[in-house]
């Protein structure tokens, strides 16, 4: 029985969703559904209840889960404190959306600094990123800033960015400079991973409703689309899209018009950690180079 999937377990009887918690563990559904399987095998108990929709914990999965949340405190003090007997220090940080620039901007840091290392996951669920941080093991989280920030998390602005509607210029709603999510009303979107969930989290603070959402639902088909086809679907006026403008200004797209939202004019990339805890001295060259560093390696802002 391995630690990874005890944690893979954990996961999905926080969720209840075995395609969200493959997701939130970067491996494929198929692979996911077959280390719960295996761990059920090795335990000799069934853990979830998959006749249900949702799935549910029968009692012997929610027995285990509070057991292993009452243990988990303590293994991840153990692997904090085995720390000090290593050579390299070690940061750990939360990636949304899924981006070719952190990564790269991770790998640099870690050349410039090759005492330490960074150990990074990644996500497209920026409704998640909340929840991730306050549950999970990362010290840090570099995403657009969530809607509502609790106060046991904080957070440090990297760089400044905004969320458009992107229109084909033959639109009606192209004659406007800007728009309302009111506007948004009765529109078809076309959506790539991490814009499909950057829109159903504006929906969730915001009073409007789509026509249609393709696709129409998580899962393998949502992450499938990619930022291309998006733009081209745009073009042919086939939908609209909504996306932060760094990561859409390399399209110069002459058919598409990038509408400002007047409700969030405004939507910076931070870096959230949780507060009170110690502020140790990777951690502080962390977030000091970030804030320093990381603008370089986005795209420009959009004008």
């Amino acid at each position: 029985m391995e630690s990874e999937t005890i944690a893979y377990f954990l996961t999905v009887a926080e969720c209840l969703n075995f395609s969200e918690a493959a997701e939130r563990n970067q491996i494929s559904q198929s692979s996911f559904s077959k280390a719960i399987m295996r761990l059920e095998k090795d335990l000799g108990v069934r853990l979830i209840d998959r006749s249900k929709h949702p799935i549910r914990l029968t009692p012997a999965g929610k027995s285990f889960y509070e057991d292993c949340n009452r243990i988990k405190p303590l293994y991840l003090d153990a692997l904090k404190r085995l720390e000090r007997y290593t050579e390299k220090r070690k940061v750990r940080a939360l990636i949304c959306p899924k981006s070719y620039a952190y990564r790269a901007a991770l790998q640099e840091y870690m050349q410039a600094y090759p005492k330490d290392t960074v150990e990074f996951d990644q996500s497209s669920v920026f409704s998640d990123v909340v929840d991730m941080m306050l549950h999970g093991h990362y010290d840090f989280c570099i995403a657009p800033k969530p809607m509502v920030i609790p106060p046991t998390l904080k957070y440090t602005e990297l760089y400044s960015d905004a969320p458009y509607l992107l229109v084909s210029v033959e639109s009606d709603l192209a004659r406007q400079d800007s728009v309302s999510f009111q506007d948004l009303n009765g529109l078809h979107f076309y959506e790539s991973p991490f814009s499909w969930y950057l829109i159903h989290e504006l929906m969730r603070y915001f009073d409007f409703t789509p026509q249609s959402i393709y696709p129409d639902r998580e899962g393998t088909e949502a992450h499938l689309v990619k930022r291309e086809e998006v733009i081209h679907r745009v073009a042919r006026g086939d939908a609209v899209s909504i996306y932060c403008g760094r990561d859409v200004s390399v399209f110069n797209d002459a058919r598409i018009k990038f509408l400002p939202i007047r409700e969030l004019r405004e939507l910076p990339v931070v870096l959230l950690e949780k507060t009170g805890t110690n502020d140790l001295p990777e951690k502080a060259q962390f977030r000091n180079w970030l804030q320093q560093s990381l603008e370089s390696y986005v795209c420009p802002l959009l004008k």
